[in-house]
């Protein structure tokens, strides 16, 4: 943020040369002179040995959560990169849960409650590994997914965004 150079200490603006916003400041006709005023240095400190971070998990009814997810409709798209000589397979897949025995002002929590429930995220992983194993052109290796809930008028959607090295195919003599 600018501020009046008359109302600043020598230490917090430049004394010699032409400062930058001396082409702002032209058609100034009050006297002074702003300069723009700066954070001070910092010496950075060490590297914290470890964090503290709280989950709070939720475990649903199983039997009621993989009837969903059985049930789910599975939209899924992707396809294979060529990365640095290595294949890589980016993908997303969809699962539209039907939830209609819940009503819409219960949506949003049963929404809440199904993100933080791990069972029902391994699952979900567990149909977007089998996508990308269907559309791969070989061996899916370790994935690495983002996996997000959104309340939708049906019910909800689950989505899997996932990456993942691809083994290449053996080349097979005839």
């Amino acid at each position: 943020m600018p501020a009046c150079r008359s109302c600043l200490s020598d230490a917090n603006f430049r004394t010699s040369g032409a400062s930058l916003l001396d082409p702002l400041l032209r058609g100034r006709d009050d006297g002074c002179e702003m300069v723009e005023q700066r954070p001070g240095l910092a010496k950075v400190r060490g590297i914290p040995v470890h964090g503290t971070r709280r989950l709070e998990l939720v475990a649903l009814a199983p039997p009621r959560t993989l009837e969903w997810i059985r049930n789910a409709d599975v939209i899924s798209e992707g396809a294979e990169r060529d990365e640095r000589g290595d294949r890589t397979y980016y993908g997303s897949s969809s699962l539209i849960l039907a939830v209609d025995d819940v009503g819409s002002s219960d949506l949003v929590s049963m929404v809440r409650a199904l993100a933080a429930d791990p069972h029902v995220r391994l699952h979900a992983l567990r149909v977007a590994r089998a996508e990308a194993t269907s559309r791969a052109t070989g061996a899916v290796g370790t994935m690495r997914a983002d996996i997000s809930l959104h309340p939708t008028p049906g019910g909800l959607e689950i989505v899997v965004d996932v990456s993942a090295r691809v083994a290449r195919a053996a080349r097979v003599r005839v």
